[in-house]
């Protein structure tokens, strides 16, 4: 069983560590197990949200106003 830090995470993912913050901070990351200030992931964790339901875009909400005619 694996536990990675942030930078592994980051470097697994291509990503910068500030991107799985800003990730983790709106809720679309795994929450880390923390030990201290430092924070982890198992392994297990990873893989499962790599390999989860990829989630649709939030319809555009209505315009306002009249329809525009062609």
């Amino acid at each position: 069983m694996k536990i990675y830090t942030i930078e592994e995470l980051a470097e697994l993912l291509h990503v910068n560590e500030s991107t799985i913050r800003r990730s983790l901070q709106r809720g679309q990351f795994p929450t880390p197990q923390r030990l201290g200030r430092k924070l982890r992931w198992h392994e297990e964790v990873i893989s499962a949200w790599l390999k989860g339901p990829v989630e649709e875009p939030p319809p555009e909400p209505p315009r306002r106003g009249r329809p525009r005619v062609a």
